[in-house]
């Protein structure tokens, strides 16, 4: 009997921290002592059905030993039974029983009963002034885990929300291996109820120390986080970003997109940014051909530039938010605009915000001749009604269209006196161009678009500007150095560049990426770095900026022209060239059509 109660007590004495160690009702009976060993046991080393599963064993131990100790013991322990059972009247009955004995770790488990029935019933604030002095120093598992629980909704229903915290705090900190994962589920759970005032204390409080690797700090990151995305509260998601950044996960992206909604614009030198897209086929395409150029243009990797990408998450009502972003990153000027949308998106954000942007596309909107944004590419409208009037010039009236993106597949081009017969976006059976009696092909898209089409349709072909340079064609658009023949760098250092990168000439839109970024570079370089952050020296800035890529003078490839001259679109002379002996009797790997 000695034996047992020392081993007990060395177990108290070993957990919970606190100055008095709770003691149990021991066994005064070797008989009772030898039917409770096994009962304790089970019940410190199984779960909540275990616990419920012992309820008659602990009755009959009750009747049994009515006069030992340990009966004292196993009515504390069916109080818990009664409360796990939601049975608060049973559970309090059995508990004020219990508390007509001595103090010690039996009358505590009784004081857990009551004060979890006195929350469950309404009284918040009694249950606190049960519970709190037991925080850190019940030793019975089930107890524990109930006090622990009940302790923290007490703090929360009673409007003692730090406490709250700080509870929650004990008790993953106490938990044991065995039920670290259990306990890590129920204080999420608690987290969830919890306003973010007391939350951000938490952060605030383990910013800097050890307690940033807890698991409840990260478990309040990620709820706060949560806030942050749905009430948009950018001041929260700046927060987060400059604090918990590391350990938000997934959910890092997200919390960024809503801290650059409300942070400070900053333009950074030598820094540009460039907007991508997520989304699949054409618009991804285009966004990896304008980033190998953009990075030749800054000389990277090896100069001074610094090169800020965001990409819309495959969402183009994301568009605003990953500019923002690219800002908040520094970009002093923002090269965007692979489609209509992105283009109409960036140049709305430009307008309202004053930040200089280099579209790649015209956007449906008015372009201020003194505005912030510059327009580097043409409408495609304009080219393939050039191709088409060839085509028709030759004696080709009907003509299929075949174009990269299915946006701009709605209308063929204006003008053309029904010249265009059909139009469908790259991946469609090629077969639309003889079903609609063409007698050419005009292929407006990417180089393995265009190879594929023109291999497969047996016609007439004409290229748009995006089209590549080997492939045989009887109308082809140029502007500038375009197309562009492999090893034809003609002493440009960027082509020549370029070309020791890969065998592949530079497709349409890598070489508006490295006319974007040649005047962005121009621009930004030579931007001297912030002093002031002023509402008026932001808009100096701007100004500055916007007047050094209107006059940037650069060697480019989409253009004879060096720059914009002043202006705000860069200045292309497209022309079309005709090469006779390309129609589809003369192409070799395309079918020939059966003879009439």
């Amino acid at each position: 009997m000695r034996a047992f109660g020392i081993a007990f007590l060395l177990a108290a004495s070993s957990c919970g921290g606190s100055k008095t160690i709770p003691v149990p009702d021991l066994a005064e009976s070797l008989h009772a002592q030898q039917e409770f060993q096994p009962i304790r046991a089970k019940w410190e080393h199984t779960d909540t059905q275990g616990r419920k599963a012992l309820a008659q064993v602990l009755e009959r131990h009750t009747r049994v030993h009515a006069a030992d100790p340990t009966a004292h013991t196993a009515t504390a322990m069916l109080g818990l039974v009664a409360l796990l059972e939601d049975d608060h009247d049973k559970a309090g009955r059995l508990a004020a029983k219990v508390m007509l004995g001595s103090e010690g770790a039996t009358k505590d488990m009784a004081l857990v009963t009551l004060g979890a029935v006195a929350r469950r019933r309404g009284n918040a604030a009694q249950a606190l002034k049960i519970l709190s002095p037991l925080f850190g120093k019940i030793v019975d598992p089930c107890a524990r885990g109930i006090l622990n629980e009940e302790i923290a909704l007490a703090a929360i229903q009673a409007g003692k929300l730090d406490d709250a915290v700080k509870y929650l705090r004990g008790w993953i900190v106490r938990a044991n291996e065995e039920e670290k994962a259990d306990v890590e589920r129920r204080v999420a759970a608690l987290v969830e109820m919890l306003p973010k005032g007391p939350l951000v204390g938490l952060i605030d409080g383990a910013y800097g120390t050890d307690e940033m690797k807890s698991s409840l700090v990260r478990i309040t990151a990620r709820r706060l986080a949560a806030i942050a995305i749905e009430t948009r509260d950018s001041v929260l998601a700046r927060l987060l970003i400059s604090k918990a950044g590391p350990i938000l996960g997934d959910r890092a992206d997200d919390v960024a997109r809503v801290a650059a909604r409300g942070a400070a614009i900053r333009l950074e030198a030598n820094t540009v940014g460039l907007l991508v897209s997520q989304r699949d086929g054409e618009p991804r395409r285009r966004a990896l051909d304008v980033a190998e150029g953009l990075a030749i243009a800054l000389g990277l990797p090896g100069s001074t530039a610094r090169l800020v990408t965001r990409d819309d998450q495959g969402d183009a009502a994301r568009i605003d938010e990953a500019l923002a972003l690219l800002n908040a990153d520094g970009a002093a000027v923002i090269v965007a605009g692979v489609d209509p949308r992105e283009a109409n998106a960036a140049f709305d954000y430009a307008e309202r915000t004053g930040v200089p942007m280099i579209l790649l596309r015209p956007p449906d909107r008015i372009i201020d001749p003194k505005g912030p944004v510059f327009v580097v590419g043409d409408a495609p409208l304009a080219t393939r009604k050039a191709l088409v009037d060839a085509a028709s010039a030759a004696g080709k009236q009907r003509v299929a269209l075949l174009v990269g993106d299915r946006d701009e597949s709605d209308a063929p081009p204006p003008g053309t006196d029904g010249g265009v017969v059909a139009v469908q976006p790259c991946g469609a059976p090629i077969d639309f161009a003889r079903a609609s009696g063409a007698t050419a092909l005009l292929i407006d898209a990417g180089p393995l678009c265009a190879r594929d089409a023109a291999d497969a349709s047996g016609l007439t072909i004409a290229l748009g500007l995006d089209g590549p340079a080997g492939l045989p064609a009887r109308f082809r658009a140029r502007a500038g150095r375009f197309p562009i023949s492999t090893g034809s760098a003609g002493g440009d250092a960027d082509l020549e560049t370029f070309f020791s990168r890969g065998t592949e000439p530079p497709s349409w839109w890598a070489g508006l990426g490295h006319d974007a970024g040649k005047l962005a570079w121009a621009a930004v370089k030579g931007l001297p770095d912030r002093v002031a952050n002023d509402s008026q020296a932001l808009s100096d800035r701007k100004t500055r900026l916007a007047t050094s890529i209107s006059t940037a003078d650069a060697l480019l490839w989409t253009t004879s022209s060096h720059g914009f001259a002043g202006g705000r679109v860069l200045p292309r002379d497209i022309t079309v060239v005709e090469k006779e002996g390309t129609d589809r009797s003369d192409h070799p790997s395309a079918p020939r059509a059966p003879k009439r």
